[in-house]
């Protein structure tokens, strides 16, 4: 099943839970769930899923309120000890009654289609979707259907039909621990080669220098590279020279700007909040990268802040989340840094696996000593921006209460992988977090960071989603990803060191064309990511408005000579990200090809002023040149691209700048007016090709 046929199907599954279904679409249904094990499956975990939600509901309802439980360690729920927290949540017997008459409906007759043993003739037909008849028999006759290509393990292959893997690694089940930290990228090679030959894909071959040398900097640095930084890397002979680049860009400032942007993003968002000053988290984060800061510590100082933003700028990640009762700050902390969603656990089992409400709460007990009191401005003040927050740490103890979707109200005390703490108002709970993920012994931490960095450079990561790890979603490289997190967490979380050996890999230096070998390696259609090539990676806002710098005067971040008016990059930037209010402070981003970005792109003011050609842009460079017409047109694709022209960009190319002086000529211009309003267009047309807006 593809990406399209998940949602048709869950969309399916909540009308029929919701009683809504008519009869056609009951029939769609019924054709997908009999004509795909996947589909089946699926459509059991949404069943499941609704069943969760609304049975506990029945249940409470039944039950009556005002029931407390106590959670582990046996202690009453009515303790001398304040409570710290209370959360209230219920559904209604309807929705509840209406489940369950679909749920006793169709289970039956899916237990009636399924549970015979018989071999189901659609199924087997290899068509994806068996209500479907192909195309020409309007009886409805059985056909041929065409072959299906399927990811199949080849262990009965001859050896000769293996994938070539790299020799000085051996592909066999090597043990991380025994590979020299120089010989990392190596050993990732090689796991990702069992992979390939497992499923018998051939990867496509090493990107040319150009497309890596763009990569690499988009990656790293968050924008395109210069044109003479192009040619002068295409023009190095001497070996070694990716791991140079690697190296000098990971030294650069701007690779520390780049990702202090990612995370400052991820921690509280784009969207201006009051109290919240996101130029405060981003300098420190800069910083904290820049002296490459273990990712263990880096963390800890997010979760144990105190203060204010101005002694303490990590304290700005708790200052946005900590509303709600602190959910957004339990769930950021859940899928940030541990890589796990339990936001679904705050009102009910989660679905997927054996996680309950206790263990949201537990980890929730950790932020209710946490309160965030106003300083240092009037409480009249109208500018809210102005106004200055401080973390404070209350002197409480004792459970946190919560109320189950039944009426039951329970008692849970701060745990973290399985581990307790002291509950007295003594113990700083939020530093026995950090220290607790810090020591935790499966690693989860690291886990989390490694598929995410992964993700970075690779456009997937090991789990989809990335922040969604466990059993429940069992990653595609489980040894590549446990090894990594492993010599991860030796290395004193280096971050650094980690970047640097994805960087050098065979996996990342291959192009993101594709061949017959591996066209079915295509995570965008719902297949597991082999990393036999490189996926394209749209842009975000920010690396397309530096690349725009870039591009327009050789200035990145912002920088631009005073005679270059250019938008500001977070006015350009906020129209196209958006707060939705919702518990977990989620942002909602429509740079997706909308018409905003259309139009910025189009005719903005970086793209009108990149395409001016006044003094001080980069096309102005390339027209005051002696250079030929074609060594203007490579520069022009060089400073947008990345690359040099194709012989058949170029052909085309030259004709439309020869046919424009022509046309300019003949309307009283010079052919120097001419020539600007040509490579004017070409320089327009390379800023709005999709090339420019992705990473591959």
């Amino acid at each position: 099943m593809n990406a399209e046929q998940h949602r048709e199907l869950n969309r399916l599954v909540d009308a029929l839970c919701e009683g809504t279904l008519t009869a056609a679409q009951m029939q769609q249904l019924e054709s997908m769930v009999l004509g795909s094990a996947e589909a089946r499956a699926r459509y059991l975990d949404q069943i499941e899923l609704h069943g969760l939600l609304h049975w506990d509901a029945a249940n409470g309802v039944r039950q009556g309120n005002g029931v407390v439980a106590t959670a582990s360690k046996g202690r009453s729920a009515a303790s001398s000890k304040a409570p710290v927290s209370r959360r209230r949540a219920g559904i209604g017997w309807a929705v509840a009654a209406g489940l369950l008459i679909a749920v006793v409906a169709v289970v039956p007759w899916l237990a009636r289609q399924t549970g015979t043993g018989q071999p189901d003739p659609i199924a087997e037909s290899g068509l994806e979707n068996p209500g479907e008849v192909a195309a020409g028999d309007e009886t409805g006759a059985p056909v041929e259907p065409p072959p299906v290509i399927q990811l199949t393990n080849r262990s009965d292959e001859s050896p000769g039909d293996a994938v070539a893997e790299p020799e000085s690694v051996a592909t066999s089940a090597v043990e991380v621990a025994e590979v020299p930290a120089d010989r990392i990228p190596e050993w990732i090679d090689a796991q990702i080669a069992r992979a390939w030959q497992e499923y018998d894909v051939a990867p496509s071959p090493p990107a040319e220098d150009a497309e890596w040398f763009r990569r690499v900097h988009l990656d790293l640095l968050g924008y395109i590279p210069e044109a003479s930084e192009v040619e002068a890397f295409l023009a190095d002979t001497a070996p070694g020279k990716t791991t140079r680049v690697v190296s000098r860009l990971l030294e650069h400032p701007d690779s520390a700007r780049h990702f202090a942007t990612i995370w400052t993003n991820l921690l509280v968002g784009r969207t201006e909040r009051e109290g919240v000053r996101r130029e405060s988290l981003h300098e420190f984060l800069e910083n904290q990268f820049h002296a490459n800061r273990p990712w263990d510590e880096l963390v800890a100082d997010l979760i144990a802040a105190e203060g204010t933003d101005t002694e303490n700028p990590a304290a700005v990640f708790l200052l946005a989340n900590l509303n709600n009762e602190a959910v957004p700050a339990t769930a950021l902390t859940a899928r940030l840094f541990l890589g796990t969603q339990v936001q679904c656990m705050q009102c009910h089992k989660h679905p997927w696996y054996e996680g309950d409400q206790e263990q949201f709460w537990a980890l929730n007990s950790f932020f209710q000593q946490t309160q965030i009191a106003r300083v240092g401005a009037d409480e009249t003040d109208d500018a809210a921006m102005s106004r200055q927050f401080e973390l404070v740490s209350a002197e409480t103890g004792g459970p946190t209460y919560y109320e189950t979707l039944r009426g039951v109200m329970k008692a849970t005390y701060p745990q973290f992988a399985g581990q307790e703490i002291d509950d007295s108002p003594e113990t700083n709970r939020r530093r026995e977090l950090a220290r607790l993920m810090s020591l935790d012994e499966n690693r989860q931490m690291a886990s989390a960071f490694v598929n995410r960095l992964w993700a970075h450079f690779f456009g997937y990561g090991f789990t989809r989603p990335i922040d969604d790890m466990g059993p429940h979603n069992p990653p595609t490289h489980p040894e590549l990803l446990e090894g990594l997190a492993q010599r991860f967490a030796e290395s004193g979380y280096d971050v650094r060191k980690l970047t640097q050996w994805i960087c050098e890999t065979e996996a990342y230096r291959l192009t993101s064309r594709f061949s017959e070998q591996n066209r079915m390696d295509d995570p965008a259609r719902g297949e597991i990511p082999l990393f036999s090539r490189m996926y394209v990676k749209p842009l975000s806002a920010e690396q397309v408005y530096d690349s725009l710098l870039v591009a327009t005067c050789r200035s990145p971040r912002g920088r631009a000579a005073e005679s270059i008016r250019v938008a500001d990059r977070e006015e350009w930037l906020q129209p196209f990200f958006s707060m939705d209010p919702t518990e977990e402070n989620c942002e909602q981003s429509t740079f997706d090809g909308s018409l905003p970005q259309s139009l910025e792109l189009m005719n903005g003011p970086l793209v009108r002023t990149a395409t001016s050609a006044r003094e001080g842009t980069v096309l102005h460079e390339i027209l005051t040149t002696s250079a030929s017409d074609a060594n203007r047109i490579r520069q022009v694709a060089l400073a947008t691209v990345g690359r040099a022209p194709t012989d058949r960009e170029m052909m085309a190319l030259q004709r439309m700048v020869q046919s424009r002086i022509k046309w300019a000529t003949h309307r009283g211009m010079t052919p120097r007016q001419g020539l600007r309003l040509a490579l004017q267009d070409v320089y327009w047309a390379y800023l709005n090709s999709n090339e420019f807006v992705t990473n591959h």
